[in-house]
């Protein structure tokens, strides 16, 4: 290659400090373009960028804003749902309160439209708070229409299987009405509530009650009845028939 001494030899000293200006000079102004093309491309693709986020933030208001509404919706949803099944809650109960009520009035004060003699009526088991506890509730009735003092003992059993073998428990046991049946004596109806525990690994299965009904001192008859456990817990007795005590 030529060296610069010999270019500047061959062409002479102003020439070659010319040529070197003019060399310079087009170096800066392709620099200077290039470097404005750069700028103009950054700037571009700069825009362009801006341009994107404002579209996808756009986008993503119209989103969120499309998933407030669908929140809204599904809450006021929600609560007129709740409010109707609570509505429908309330009317059942109503209902099955004053079916209730209907059948203990007519029981006492209407005995003609049931079967005369002794009754447990309104049976009902429910669990208490601790483990294996439950209350046991009802009423006793008598379905005469010239109405006379009755009294007599009570014995409840609660029938079922422990440990795979059948089991009974009786009153008098620890556990389940220890001072013995359940005195009653009354004119109208009596109330009875009744807390208890049951063994473990005890499966309950039936409810029997038993009496020896009398009037004043005159024995009316034998009261028997039997229901199913399943019948009673936590629902009302769908059958309050009764063995009819004798006169």
């Amino acid at each position: 290659m030529m060296k610069l001494a010999e270019l500047q030899k061959n062409v002479g000293g102003y020439r070659f400090s010319l040529l070197l200006i003019t060399i310079m000079l087009a170096m800066v102004f392709f620099g200077y373009q290039l470097a404005g093309y750069q700028h103009k491309q950054n700037t571009l693709a700069y825009e362009n960028a801006t341009t994107t986020a404002q579209m996808l933030k756009a986008e993503n208001d119209i989103l969120n804003l499309r998933v407030s509404r669908l929140e809204v919706e599904l809450a006021l949803e929600k609560n007129v749902t709740s409010a109707a099944h609570q509505q429908r809650q309330e009317a059942i109960s109503t209902v099955r309160r004053l079916e209730e009520q209907l059948a203990f009035y007519q029981n006492v004060m209407a005995p003609e439209l049931t079967q005369d003699g002794f009754l447990v009526d309104g049976l009902q088991v429910v669990a208490a708070a601790s483990e294996r506890f439950y209350r046991l509730s009802l009423v006793l009735l008598q379905q005469r229409q010239n109405k006379a003092i009755v009294k007599g003992d009570l014995f409840i059993r609660i029938k079922g299987s422990q440990d795979g073998k059948p089991a009974v428990i009786e009153p008098g046991q620890p556990q389940f009405l220890p001072e013995g049946p359940v005195v009653y004596r009354f004119k109208y109806f009596q109330t009875v509530n009744v807390s208890f525990q049951l063994p473990e690994n005890f499966v309950p299965e039936f409810i029997e009650f038993a009496s020896e009904v009398y009037q004043y001192t005159t024995k009316r008859g034998d009261y028997m009845r039997r229901f199913p456990w399943s019948q009673v817990f936590d629902e009302q007795p769908e059958s309050t028939d009764t063995v009819p005590a004798h006169n």
